[in-house]
């Protein structure tokens, strides 16, 4: 097992991190450590995403940079640096589809609760009160989604599912999309 694996975290490790282990030789840290550990490493594995630290721990020599960076999530915005997207000997990947659902649970959720007044129920119940109350309806309300990728094209499904209209904010004006019908 040659190949060095660094995994930049933040407040918690990966999920089977045995599984990971057994590939290679891996190394844990943090976005103070990460300056120590990149250079020479095989892989970069970017559990926490969202860090400016990579660029700034990126090995100024080609050489000993990572050959393969692995983004866990969708964006890769903080990794579009001259540096990493110009090398070619570098591959940059993502999480690209993982997240969709999810967040599309996330977002129908929050919508539920929003019309269903659960934080409202919720203390009620904790003050063990019973009081009926009003709540909306989500069927038949429009909603704009705000980005037509994968995620919110997973969105705009289950929002339709359960009845909303959907129309989608993108780059692209168009009538007739599949998931949103209108994107304006």
């Amino acid at each position: 097992m040659a190949d060095r694996l660094v995994v930049l975290y933040r407040d918690h490790l990966p999920p089977n991190r045995t599984r990971i282990e057994s590939l290679a030789e891996t190394v844990y840290a943090t976005e103070e450590e990460l300056p120590l550990f990149l250079p020479g490493a095989d892989a970069l594995l970017a559990w926490w995403p969202l860090s400016a630290a990579v660029a700034a721990a990126w090995p100024g020599d080609p050489a000993k940079a990572p050959r393969w960076v692995h983004v866990a999530a969708a964006g890769v915005d903080p990794f579009l640096f001259p540096a990493l997207t110009g090398n070619p000997e570098v591959v940059l990947t993502n999480a690209r589809g993982v997240y969709d659902r999810p967040i599309a649970e996330y977002v129908l959720g929050l919508i539920l609760s929003l019309a269903k007044d659960f934080p409202g129920t919720w203390e009620h119940q904790r003050r063990r009160e019973w009081r009926p109350s009003d709540s909306e309806r989500i069927g038949d309300r429009t909603v704009l989604v705000w980005g037509t990728g994968s995620i919110g094209r997973a969105v705009a499904r289950l929002l339709r599912a359960v009845g909303m209209r959907v129309s989608g904010a993108g780059r692209t004006p168009r009538t007739g999309d599949p998931d949103f019908g209108v994107v304006h």
